[in-house]
């Protein structure tokens, strides 16, 4: 189960009905957005040029916490389904590096901003210490994943 699937499931419990999927954020910040309340109406106004935004959802499969000794950055979670899991990548293991750039020097939140990108490239990932001995100290590559893939369309059969 993707962390996608868990948040509708979790949301569809909370409502008490079924769901399809969500528009939100990652969706909306491309718009101008006018909730007229007294006419029951939402106006849509694609901001031109596009916002250019990147989704913080659309990264490599896990998220960095604090690492422990030498080094600042950690696998704090996995998300399962993801290449990260797939590729061997476990909670605790070290992160050195996103494509060459040195996490150690890097804030929290631009040492985050280094595992997002476009959906199907990949990222170069600079591992030390790992739970998994044969991946301590190397650099593996990485794809990254929509954390919020689009919901399972139903064929009625």
């Amino acid at each position: 189960m993707t962390i996608g699937d868990q948040l509708i499931d979790g949301l569809q419990s909370e409502l008490g009905r079924p769901m399809d999927g969500l528009l939100g954020g990652s969706y909306l910040r491309e718009f101008l957005v006018t909730v007229d309340y007294p006419h029951g109406s939402l106006q849509l106004q694609r901001y031109v040029p596009p916002a250019v935004i990147q989704d913080e959802f659309k990264r490599v499969g896990f998220e960095l916490g604090t690492g422990s000794g030498a080094h600042a950055y950690a696998v704090a979670v996995v998300y399962p389904g993801t290449d990260a899991e797939a590729k061997g990548i476990r909670m605790g293991d070290v992160i050195l590096s996103v494509d060459g750039q040195d996490l150690d020097s890097l804030d929290p939140i631009s040492a985050d901003e280094t595992l997002d990108g476009t959906v199907g490239t990949t990222k170069q990932i600079g591992l030390g210490a790992a739970a998994d001995p044969s991946l301590a100290n190397t650099t593996i590559a990485v794809r990254v994943d929509d954390l919020i893939p689009l919901p399972q369309v139903s064929t009625g059969h």
